[in-house]
């Protein structure tokens, strides 16, 4: 897992998020790192990268580690940042 986390970063430095985020998600399923693809993802958030998909798998890392309410406000956004679309 470490060894996807770091292809993560590498494909993030890279600036190919689609890759990225697909390594991201497979560290997500398996509850691996949260805390640094937390931090993450809300570097990407912030410079407003594939919103939608970053929300959701924000959402996502936070229900994995029973933050309810900001999994909640992150699935609100990914769903407000789809209708603006």
């Amino acid at each position: 897992y470490a060894s996807r986390l770091e292809l993560a970063r590498l494909y993030y430095d890279e600036q190919d998020w689609d890759a990225a985020l697909t390594n991201y998600e497979k560290l997500i399923s398996a509850r691996r790192f949260l805390p640094d693809i937390v931090a993450d993802l809300e570097s990407l958030a912030e410079q407003s990268v594939e919103p939608s998909r970053v929300y959701h798998m924000l959402g996502d890392a936070y229900m994995q580690q029973d933050q309810l309410d900001e999994a909640l406000e992150m699935y609100r956004l990914a769903r407000q940042s789809l209708a603006k679309r």
